[in-house]
């Protein structure tokens, strides 16, 4: 069973929202060093330090995630030069937002945004993917929509080898300088395990490029959580439905599993 949800988390990359436009648009790289950052107050932090608009960063590490406003900054390794975190910066980094529903039986109806700005010269009229084997029938219950709600007819042609190739054409093209934004539902029947008296929902990450992802996972009503790792920024009850949330940078190809185990009342 580990082998299926492997193989449905790379099409979490992949598939819904690894869409390449034309032409492709650029994703950021950054230092893959820890840095230490000093907080207005003397609160030291220390982990990746990764610019995500023009007055945050993000600072990440094993045990944490946070996005904090340059103005909360005091010092970088002991300098108060904080413009350093921007030195040789790429455009902002992709973000993948998703809102998770878990159903009593296992399935789950996954709910995601994306958005990328397009800085190239070129007008975006369509989005592109690929489609590997195993993803083919999850298309029966796949959706696209655009940011002004509109339905996005998805059309699927013969790609190289095994895999097809899906896009579905913009309704507002995306001109220069404008960002893209749209979102995806899809229904993942059986993608939650079970083992003995309890469940597990994993996503192992393994996308193909680089981003900033934050996963919002919503549990069955009256489900006991029984351990998530590695730790969330967010716990809480949603009208009797406990709901965990993550975030993380991903580098490219990284496999960094999001995990919760649950156990249901009867």
């Amino acid at each position: 069973m580990e082998r299926k949800k492997k193989r449905v988390g790379w099409m979490l990359g992949l598939a819904v929202t690894a869409l390449f436009v034309a032409p492709l648009l650029l994703l950021p790289s950054a230092a893959e060093e820890t840095q230490r950052v000093t907080l207005a107050g003397g609160e030291e932090l220390f982990g990746l330090v990764i610019p995500t608009s023009e007055c945050t960063v993000l600072i990440q590490s094993d045990e944490m995630c946070v996005e904090v406003p340059l103005s909360k900054i005091e010092k970088v390794d002991g300098s108060p030069d904080v413009s350093t975190l921007f030195r040789d910066q790429t455009p902002p980094l992709l973000r993948y937002d998703t809102f998770e529903k878990i159903e009593r039986n296992g399935d789950l109806v996954l709910h995601s945004s994306f958005a990328q700005a397009n800085r190239s010269s070129e007008i975006v009229r369509e989005i592109r993917w690929g489609i590997a084997p195993h993803e083919v029938a999850l298309l029966e219950n796949w959706k696209v929509f655009d940011d002004l709600g509109n339905s996005l007819p998805i059309t699927v042609q013969e790609g190289e080898g095994d895999v097809r190739r899906a896009s579905a054409a913009l309704v507002r093209p995306i001109l220069p300088g404008e960002t893209l934004r749209f979102a995806n539902r899809i229904l993942m029947p059986g993608y939650v395990t079970k083992e003995a008296d309890r469940f597990v929902y994993t996503n192992r990450g393994d996308y193909p490029e680089k981003r900033l992802v934050t996963r919002m996972v919503r549990l069955p009503e009256g489900a006991e959580v029984l351990s998530a790792e590695p730790k969330p920024i967010q716990q809480f009850d949603s009208g009797g439905s406990p709901v965990v949330v993550w975030r993380r940078v991903y580098a490219r190809g990284e496999d960094y599993p999001f995990r919760v185990t649950y156990r249901l009342q009867s």
